[in-house]
C-alpha cells in the first residue's frame, strides 16, 4: 500500500480494511494483519504489529 507516512501500524491496518471494503462491494468483513519488522523493544521479535477485524453491516459478527 502506498500513501502518506503515519505513525501508527495500526492506522496502516484501518486504511486497509477501509479500502479493500469500498472497493470490493461484496465483501463485508475483513481481517488486517500488519507487521513491523526490526521493532525496537527488548527481548527476541522479529516482528510485531496489530489484528483488526473491520465490519460494515450490523449483522455479520465480527472478531471470529
Amino acid at each position: 500500500m502506498e500513501g502518506p507516512a503515519r505513525q501508527l501500524v495500526e492506522t496502516v491496518a484501518e486504511d486497509i480494511a477501509s479500502q479493500v471494503l469500498r472497493s470490493h462491494g461484496r465483501v463485508h468483513a475483513v481481517t488486517v494483519f500488519v507487521q513491523k519488522p526490526h521493532v525496537a523493544l527488548p527481548g527476541v521479535l522479529d516482528t510485531l504489529g496489530p489484528s483488526i477485524v473491520t465490519c460494515i453491516l450490523p449483522h455479520v459478527r465480527c472478531g471470529w
